[in-house]
């Protein structure tokens, strides 16, 4: 789609910052391969059945919704989760075809807070180190749910600096997938860990 992927990086080949909290900054090579691996993953374990409502929680600039629609995954409506409006605003210029269809709809407020519906749904957390685990405790049983996170940040709310520790914190009654990519951004080398499956 070219209203994301390729303008935002070409945005990012022009500037001077190296992973800066822009949109552009949001396409680093080490984050496009996660969201890549993510969506490859998840395309795997749905096929051809719909994810149903996809939350993103922590959403940030809404680019996984991006790399979710060129894995061709189908869902209903994306549901982008983000403390900030300024955020939510350019989500939803990124994807505003989904949003003029009514299938973009932006939440904003902390994803400890949602209150999710009686249906089957898809949740989507690459920021799980970035928010306490009441927002994992809050998934519906049964929910299929993917997590990501990583080792080598300080500061954050849940510290997952071994595979161990990741796997632990978010248990699933049923998990899929599980593997973990060392990538690089612009400041040092980390392991990305990824869990796929059902609560």
């Amino acid at each position: 789609q070219e209203c994301g992927l390729n303008s935002a990086m070409r945005h990012h080949e022009i500037t001077s910052e190296a992973s800066p909290n822009t949109l552009a900054g949001s396409f680093t090579p080490d984050l496009v391969s996660s969201k890549t691996w993510l969506c490859s993953q998840l395309k795997k374990e749905l096929g051809d059945r719909s994810a149903g409502d996809i939350y993103i929680l922590g959403s940030w600039y809404g680019n996984t919704g991006v790399f979710l629609q060129q894995a061709n995954i189908k869902f209903d409506r994306l549901i982008m989760v983000e403390t900030r409006p300024r955020l939510l605003a350019t989500a939803r210029r990124l994807l505003e075809p989904l949003y003029r269809e009514g299938r973009l709809k932006l939440v904003l407020g902390r994803a400890e807070q949602i209150v999710y519906p009686d249906r089957p749904i898809t949740v989507i957390n690459t920021s799980a180190n970035d928010m306490s685990r009441v927002w994992f405790q809050r998934v519906p049983r049964g929910t299929l749910t993917v997590i990501q996170s990583r080792d080598a940040v300080k500061d954050v709310k849940v510290i997952t600096d071994t595979a161990a520790q990741f796997y632990a914190k978010f248990p699933l009654e049923n998990t899929v997938y599980w593997g973990r990519r060392r990538l690089r951004d612009p400041e040092t080398r980390y392991t990305r860990y990824m869990k796929i499956g059902y609560k």
